[in-house]
Formats: C-alpha cells, sequence, structure tokens
C-alpha cells in the first residue's frame, strides 16, 4: 500500500530544491552585476574624479630647482609601473612612497600626502657640488662620495675646484668617477687640499697610475696617489707647510704610503 504522505513529502522536498538551485543564477548574476557597477565606480573614483586629484604640490629643502623642476625629475622614478602612468603625476596615490634617486640631482627624497588638502609635501635634501670631473671632453658635478650627478660647466681658475682625467671612457651619471676601492682615498685628497687652502691652477687624474696631480699658482706641483690612505701624507705635508712654507720647492712627492719627497 503506497503511503501517500511521505510521496508527498518527497514531492514537495523537490520542488523546493529545483526552485532554490533555479534561483541560484539569479543571485549570482545579481552579484556579479553589483561587483561590476563596484568596479566601475572604483575606476572612475579613482581615474577621473577629483577625489584623489592632487590641488598642491609643495617642495621643501630645494635651493637650486624650482617647484616644477623637482617634480619634472622626480616623474619618471614615481610613474614606475603601467598603472601608475595611466594614473598621472597628479593622482594621490601614485605617490605612495619615497622615490629611489640614486644617480640623480637629489640625496634623498621623502613624500606626505595629506589626504584632506588633497596635496602632497615633497621634502628633498641635493645632493652637494663638491668638484667639477672632466672627461672626454665632457664636465660632470660629483659629491662628496664621489659621485657624477648633474652636467657640470668647463671652468677655469681656483674658484671652483676642477679635476681633469685623462680616461677614455665616458663618465655614467650616478656612478662613482673612480672605483669603489679608492674613491675614499681620492676625496680625502681633494678635501685635504682644500682645508689646507692650497691654491691650485689645475688638478689631473692619470687613469692608469691612479694619481693626482695638483699645480700651485704660485707654489710646487704635489703629487698624490689614491691607491692608499693619504692621511698621515697630509699630516706631513700641513707640517712641511707651517714650518717651511712652499717657496722655493719645486714639486712634493707624497706618492709612497707614509713618505713625503720634495725638492
Amino acid at each position: 500500500m503506497v503511503d501517500y504522505n511521505e510521496y508527498m513529502q518527497v514531492y514537495y522536498e523537490d520542488r523546493q530544491f529545483l526552485k532554490q538551485k533555479k534561483g541560484i543564477p539569479y543571485k549570482f548574476y545579481l552579484i556579479l552585476l553589483l561587483s561590476g557597477l563596484l568596479g566601475v565606480f572604483t575606476f572612475y573614483a579613482i581615474a577621473y574624479s577629483s577625489i584623489f586629484h592632487i590641488r598642491d604640490f609643495s617642495v621643501v629643502g630645494s635651493e637650486r630647482f624650482s617647484n616644477e623642476a623637482v617634480i619634472s625629475e622626480l616623474q619618471p622614478l614615481v610613474l614606475n609601473t603601467k598603472i601608475k602612468n595611466f594614473l598621472g603625476i597628479n593622482n594621490l596615490l601614485v605617490w605612495d612612497s619615497g622615490p629611489d634617486v640614486a644617480g640623480t640631482v637629489f640625496l634623498e627624497a621623502s613624500i606626505e600626502r595629506q589626504w584632506l588638502r588633497q596635496s602632497v609635501i615633497i621634502r628633498i635634501k641635493e645632493r652637494n657640488q663638491f668638484a667639477v670631473w672632466c672627461r672626454t671632453g665632457n664636465c660632470y658635478w660629483i659629491d662628496e662620495n664621489a659621485t657624477a650627478f648633474e652636467d657640470a660647466p668647463q671652468t677655469e681658475g681656483p674658484l671652483i675646484l676642477t679635476i681633469y682625467d685623462d680616461g677614455k671612457e665616458g663618465i655614467v651619471i650616478g656612478q662613482k668617477i673612480v672605483e669603489e676601492r679608492s674613491a675614499e682615498n681620492m676625496m680625502n685628497i681633494l678635501n685635504g687640499i682644500l682645508d689646507m687652502g692650497i691654491t691650485v691652477r689645475n688638478i689631473s687624474y692619470n687613469e692608469k697610475l691612479q694619481e693626482i696631480t695638483a699645480e700651485m699658482i704660485s707654489g710646487p706641483d704635489i703629487y698624490f696617489s689614491i691607491r692608499f690612505d693619504p692621511s698621515l701624507n697630509l699630516t706631513a705635508l700641513q707640517t712641511l707647510k707651517e714650518k717651511v712654507g712652499f717657496k722655493g720647492i719645486k714639486y712634493i712627492d707624497l706618492r709612497v704610503e707614509n713618505r713625503i719627497y720634495y725638492k
């Protein structure tokens, strides 16, 4: 004998299951539609609305560059992905961190975003124009770390420390003008010349011998080597200057470590 109650229960459960199953695609499409609309709204808000548009740029720490020049220098470093490049330099979201300024005219750069004011504050530290380094007819400013970072004029006279290098290969912006192991020794020599107030007519660098020749305006030529720490040699030079002076001396040779020769 058929149990109609049991049959009706199974039939009712099957209808409920089919009804629920039938309703799944509608819910899925509805969620998909809402997600799509949310995505379009978010994309529009980020890319085209004024919500993330920068109203004002402020630059702190710049002495030699205008605000426009600073932003122009940082632009390729900030727009370093396809998405950022699409959004553009005037979008708050692209200024998410301090850019890597290695090899640029800046030593440091940090970014502060002010969301409510829709502004960006750029704090920079410029590289120091320590000296001019010339090679193959081109001259560049170098900083106190011996890094070339900017084109420089070809100068003459004692006002700007200028070094003429006989090297054959061109200088690469953002790189040291001598090997890393010798850069500190070379900068110590150049700083020593400045600290002692030695007025030079010309400074030349022999790449093969790794030697510096400083021709004084009124005094002897002085020879240095960057192959070793020049501290003791510079101390000896200072002592000679104070006790004897440079008058009557033809040359001073400091190319041997811890030794000073003069004639």
